[in-house]
C-alpha cells in the first residue's frame, strides 16, 4: 500500500515537473525565437498619409489667339510636309498606277507599324485650326476651311496606303485597294499647292494683327526656338545653300542653350520640361537632313518642327493651370503667352 502511494506521488511530480519544463520552455523559446508571447494585433497597421498635392491657383482660361496660333502653324507644317511625301509618290509612280509598282511615300522608316501615320498625326491638326474661329480673321480663316477639304483627308489616304502595303495587303487583292487609294491620292496632291500657299500667305498678316504676347523669358525663348526651327524646315524645302542652312540650325541651337541658362533654377517650369527635349530631337533630325537631303530626312525634320510647336503649346497650357512647385524655396515659374 505505501509502496503504491509512493509510486503515485513519484508519477504526481514527474507529471508536474513536465509541465514546468513545458512552459519553462515556452517561456525561453519567448525569449530567444520571439514566436509567441503578447497577441499581435489583427488590426492592419495604418497606411502612412498620402501627400498633399501642390497648391494650384485658379485656372486662366486658354488665350483663343495663342491656341490658333499654335494650330495654324502646325497646320502649315503639315501640309508643307505632305508635299514631301507627293515628291516621293510621283517619283516612284510616275504615270503608272501602283501594280506591279509600290509607290514610295516619303516617310522615314519606323522599327513597327506603320510609317506613313505621321501624315495623319501632322495634317489632321487642320481640322482644329479650321474650327478656331476666335479671333476673327477673313483671310486665314478662308485659308484655314480649304485646308480642312485637303490636308487631313489627304493624310489619311496617305496613312492607310502605308497600312495596306506594309500588311503586304496588296498581295492578297491584287492592288485593288492600292489603285483606289492612289486615285484619292493623286487627287489630294492636284490641290495642295494652293491650300498650302493659301495658309503660308495668311499666317503673316495673323501674326501682325494677333502678335503673342509673350511676358517672360522661357516663353518668349521657347517660342523663337519653335519659330527658328520652322525656318531652317523652310529654307531645306526651298533648297537654301548649305552655309544658310547650317547658319539657321546653330540660331535653333543657340536659342536652345538660352532657354536652358533662362530656366535652370526655376523648379517645376512648363517650358523647360516640354521645350528643350523636342528642340534637341529636332537639331538632331536637321542636322542629318543638312548632311543628307533624302526625302524621308526631310519629313522627319517636319515632323520635329511639328512636335515642337506640340511641346510649346503642352507648355503653354500648362504654364497657365496656376501649377505651385512642392518646394516653398523654389521660384514661382508662372509665366508665358497672356
Amino acid at each position: 500500500m505505501k509502496r503504491g502511494l509512493f509510486c503515485l506521488v513519484a508519477l504526481l511530480l514527474a507529471a508536474g515537473g513536465c509541465g514546468d519544463k513545458s512552459a519553462t520552455g515556452a517561456a525561453s523559446g519567448t525569449a530567444a525565437g520571439g514566436t509567441t508571447g503578447a497577441p499581435v494585433s489583427a488590426r492592419p497597421a495604418q497606411a502612412p498619409p498620402r501627400p498633399k498635392e501642390p497648391p494650384r491657383g485658379p485656372r486662366k482660361p486658354a488665350d483663343p489667339a495663342v491656341m490658333k496660333s499654335f494650330h495654324a502653324e502646325r497646320c502649315h507644317v503639315g501640309l508643307l510636309t505632305l508635299g514631301l511625301a507627293r515628291t516621293a509618290y510621283e517619283k516612284s509612280m510616275g504615270k503608272d498606277r501602283p501594280g506591279p509598282k509600290i509607290p514610295d511615300l516619303g516617310a522615314p522608316e519606323v522599327k513597327m507599324g506603320n510609317p506613313a501615320h505621321l501624315y495623319l498625326r501632322l495634317a489632321r491638326i487642320c481640322n482644329v485650326a479650321g474650327a478656331a474661329d476666335k479671333p476673327p480673321h477673313e483671310e486665314l480663316d478662308k485659308a484655314l476651311h480649304a485646308a480642312v477639304e485637303v490636308g487631313p483627308p489627304l493624310a489619311q489616304a496617305l496613312s492607310d496606303a502605308g497600312d495596306y502595303y506594309t500588311k503586304k495587303e496588296n498581295e492578297k487583292d491584287d492592288f485593288a485597294k492600292g489603285r483606289e487609294l492612289h486615285t484619292n491620292i493623286k487627287k489630294g496632291f492636284e490641290k495642295l499647292d494652293v491650300v498650302t500657299k493659301g495658309v503660308g500667305d495668311a499666317l503673316p498678316s495673323w501674326h501682325k494683327e494677333f502678335p503673342p504676347k509673350l511676358e517672360a523669358a522661357p516663353a518668349q525663348k521657347s517660342h523663337l526656338i519653335v519659330m527658328r526651327a520652322k525656318a531652317v524646315f523652310e529654307a531645306m524645302l526651298a533648297g537654301k545653300d548649305a552655309a544658310e542652312i547650317d547658319k539657321l540650325i546653330a540660331d535653333v541651337v543657340t536659342a536652345t542653350d538660352e532657354l536652358d541658362a533662362a530656366t535652370k533654377d526655376l523648379k517645376g517650369d512648363a517650358y523647360a520640361a516640354y521645350v528643350p527635349k523636342a528642340a534637341r530631337t529636332f537639331i538632331e533630325r536637321a542636322k542629318a537632313a543638312a548632311a543628307d537631303k533624302k526625302i524621308p530626312n526631310l519629313v522627319s525634320v517636319g515632323s520635329g518642327v511639328g512636335s515642337l510647336f506640340e511641346a510649346e503649346n503642352n507648355a503653354y497650357k500648362q504654364d497657365i493651370s496656376g501649377y505651385v512647385p512642392p518646394d516653398p524655396e523654389a521660384d514661382n515659374p508662372h509665366h508665358g503667352m497672356h
